[in-house]
């Protein structure tokens, strides 16, 4: 019964984390190919370019993040719940 309930804490956490985060990744690629394409036609600087692919990283590695976040927070609420410690657990 425990584990039915660690696995529903760790489902409600990925719904409560999936709404913003998939807002911010939608912005985020929504807006980086306007940014592209204005430092484009403006003929901006190099810099400019390495910010815009530094953003099209992060925006790549936000929602992957987020699961293991959720991940290691279902993990370490388990292990307090049972109270082992979270390496002796894996």
């Amino acid at each position: 019964m425990r584990h039915l309930v660690e696995l529903n804490d760790a489902s409600r956490f990925r719904e409560n984390l999936l709404t913003p985060t998939t807002l911010v990744v939608v912005l985020l690629l929504c807006s980086s190919p306007r940014a592209r394409r204005v430092v484009i036609a403006g003929g901006r600087s190099r810099r400019w370019n390495q910010v815009l692919a530094a953003m099209a990283l992060v925006d790549l590695a936000l929602l992957p993040a987020s699961y293991v976040g959720a991940a290691s927070r279902s993990r370490t609420s388990a292990s307090a719940r049972t109270g082992r410690s979270s390496s002796a657990s894996a």
